[in-house]
């Protein structure tokens, strides 16, 4: 009986393990696209202000020529 007791322990935490283990992965999958889209965000508003000041910038230059 003690033996049947101990396996079921056993088996519970290695069922407990492995769900914990599922869990992290999740979470770091989860970590990893939100970094990734923060940075990708940010190349993006970069990008924009930087086509924003060359727009004015040829805009400046334009008046000054005429």
């Amino acid at each position: 009986m003690t033996d049947l007791k101990a396996r079921e322990k056993e088996m519970k935490e290695e069922k407990e393990e492995e769900r914990q283990r599922k869990n992290q992965v999740i979470k770091d999958r989860r970590a990893a696209k939100e970094e990734k889209e923060k940075y990708e965000k940010l190349a993006e508003t970069m990008h924009r202000k930087r086509v924003e000041r060359l727009k004015r910038r040829e805009k400046r230059n334009k008046l000054l020529k005429s």
